[in-house]
């Protein structure tokens, strides 16, 4: 029994190291990359009272979208218990407040989990794109990238800083959460085939 332990915990500890490496790498910053589209994925939104995590995610696509004046951001986020908005409806108050013209921004309010994110968000668009941008914290975007790459679209990124007193129970939760991603997100065969048929 103690070295099918010891070979239990070898295991898990060699799946926790490559899935922070795959965390790491993936944190590339495209911000010079033109993309017709930006997802800003949703954070804790507090009844307007914006968490600094979901702050430093707008805050960087205010940067972006500063630079791209072409571009549109789709807004991710829905509605948080006891909140009387969506969290993508506080982004798009903060972004105007922020010099953003509400046409460049889409507001995404059904979801309520990253899947979901982008999910609605790619059902907001008339045309499903080959490439897309993604604003997000740096230690989200592995798993972004790799729901994306199951739709069938290339996910270039923008990291928004990680606040230090965040830091480590992101990554600790992040941890978890691809290996849900990679066990259950994973779009329908109809999914996939309404997003295909938006190219006709």
């Amino acid at each position: 029994m103690k070295k099918l332990f010891k070979f239990i915990l070898f295991i898990c500890l060699c799946l926790v190291v490559l899935i922070q490496s795959l965390i790491y790498h993936s944190q590339k910053n495209e911000m010079d990359t033109f993309e017709n589209y930006v997802l800003v994925l949703g954070a804790k939104a507090n009844n307007g009272n914006l968490s600094k995590t979901l702050i430093n995610r707008l805050d960087t696509t205010v940067e972006y979208l500063n630079k791209h004046k072409k571009a549109k951001a789709i807004l991710c986020g829905g509605k948080e218990n006891n909140n009387e908005l969506s969290q993508a409806e506080y982004m798009q108050k903060y972004l105007i407040e922020k010099g953003i013209a509400k046409e460049r921004l889409i507001t995404e309010t059904g979801s309520k989990n990253t899947y979901e994110n982008i999910k609605f968000a790619l059902e907001k668009l008339d045309k499903k794109p080959s490439e897309i941008m993604v604003i997000s914290s740096s230690y989200h975007l592995f798993r972004a990238k790799l729901i994306l790459y199951r739709f069938g679209i290339l996910a270039r990124t923008v990291p928004a800083k990680t606040p230090m007193s965040a830091l480590i129970p992101s990554y600790v939760r992040e941890t978890f959460a691809v290996v849900k991603t990679f066990l259950y997100d994973k779009p329908t065969e109809e999914d996939i085939k309404n997003l295909h048929s938006k190219n006709k």
